[in-house]
């Protein structure tokens, strides 16, 4: 867990959130990561928190090889990575480590060693981001992990299916940092927003019943659950290439939608959230 204080922002800017883009791999979107990356250098505000799994980091004793799919060794992976990322370098805010580059522990900190070579700020596995103006004023806060386990549903209608996982996102976030408007993960390889649920309520000024909604407003140190943002990053991993069996295909996994997420700070309050496929 690292905290980090990001100073200077200015009162309008967006996030890009993304992560496990498995450098290493020929299942690896090249081409969608540039068009992340061509959006991010076409404004002049525009950042990069990224969540881990920067590599594919399969050795040729792990169950997940599959003797095709993997085009590199990890040395040769993290020389990608760098190259890869090294022309939105300056952009990029914090870089998380994954379950990839960890089961390499042995090897040294690999996801430490790629922040290095890029001059971005190395998050562990989990950080807390707290956004600051010109003025050194906090904005808002930002839990960002790479996250773990599943997000899965077995609902037959497509609809209930996917609130279902929105659902087990914000369940397995909204207690781990009670006072960020903003929470992330990626990991899972889906591609999910959930907004602040911005619920009506009803309340009286003495002589007449009015309404209002909900805001996140802060209470203390604590933002209800209900008016925060989250946020599931995608992957650039493609499920399916010609000629090649990659362990995503060999499980049987879902296929999932490749991007990342877009969120728009205006005025110094994130106001918007979406998600973008490539």
């Amino acid at each position: 867990m690292n905290i980090i204080k990001v100073a200077g922002m200015p009162d309008n800017f967006d996030l890009a959130l993304a992560g496990d883009p498995h450098s290493g791999s020929c299942l690896t979107s090249t081409s969608g990561i540039k068009r992340m990356q061509d959006w991010v250098m076409s404004e002049k505000h525009r950042y990069l928190v990224l969540h881990g799994d920067m590599i594919e980091a399969i050795m040729c004793d792990d169950k997940r090889l599959d003797g095709t799919s993997i085009t590199h060794r990890p040395s040769e992976q993290m020389k990608m990575a760098v190259k890869l990322w090294r022309p939105v370098c300056e952009r990029i805010l914090v870089l998380l480590e994954g379950n990839h580059e960890m089961k390499l522990w042995k090897y040294g900190n690999i996801a430490e060693d790629i922040a290095r070579e890029l001059g971005c700020a190395y998050g562990t596995y989990t950080s807390k981001i707290a956004y600051y103006d010109g003025k050194n004023r906090l904005m808002f806060k930002h839990y960002a992990t790479h996250g773990h386990g599943q997000l899965v549903s077995n609902a037959k209608d497509p609809e209930q299916r996917v609130a279902n996982m929105k659902a087990a996102l914000k369940f397995r976030l909204k207690d781990m940092a009670g006072d960020c408007a903003l929470m992330s993960m990626g990991h899972t390889h889906q591609l999910l927003v959930v907004p602040p649920s911005r619920r009506l309520f009803l309340y009286d000024d003495g002589t007449k019943i009015k309404q209002k909604y909900m805001s996140s407003t802060m209470v203390g140190s604590y933002i209800h659950e209900d008016e925060r943002w989250y946020a599931n990053t995608g992957s650039f991993y493609r499920q399916f290439a010609m000629g090649v069996s990659g362990y995503s295909e060999v499980r049987g996994y879902k296929p999932t939608e490749l991007g990342y997420v877009r969120v728009a700070i205006r005025d110094r309050a994130i106001v918007d959230m979406s998600k973008e496929v490539v």
